[in-house]
């Protein structure tokens, strides 16, 4: 199974706010067998929206914050990519400011980005989807079981 997995993922925001919540990637983030990393500035989005997130999902805050500390993803500092940042800025920046760090971190990389979201297409970066990796690793989505 481990042989399809790109040694390095970029976990992006969306997937992160799943993950805490309970939702699709909840489970997978335990299951794929690449190292995940995602841009700090990623994490502080994740903090951004846990609460709305949180109550939408009707997860209690402090578990969605627990889920968040205990995820097998590590935050990389912009001082790592920096360098990347004007490139990317000029390709994505008008799409969604928001991706650019994680863009910059992808392509420092040279590592897939794992998102849920269509403003990576056509940017040179291979794109996994929530659902895409869960076919790849057998293991189904909490919302194809039934579940959220």
């Amino acid at each position: 199974m481990t042989s399809k997995f790109p040694a390095k993922l970029v976990v992006d925001a969306n997937v992160i706010l799943s993950a805490v919540v309970g939702g699709k990637a909840s489970d997978l983030v335990w299951a794929v067998p690449s190292q995940l990393v995602t841009a700090a500035y990623a994490l502080q989005e994740v903090m951004q929206y846990s609460l709305t997130l949180a109550e939408k999902a009707d997860v209690p805050l402090e578990v969605a914050l627990g889920a968040l500390r205990l995820l097998p993803i590590t935050a990389v500092r912009r001082s790592f990519y920096g360098a990347r940042m004007a490139q990317v800025r000029d390709l994505i920046g008008s799409r969604d400011p928001d991706d650019v760090d994680l863009l910059a971190l992808a392509l420092k990389l040279e590592s897939p980005i794992w998102t849920n979201d269509c403003d990576f297409q056509g940017l040179g970066v291979v794109i996994y989807t929530t659902a895409q990796l869960a076919s790849m690793s057998d293991r189904p989505t909490q919302s194809e079981q039934g579940v959220g």
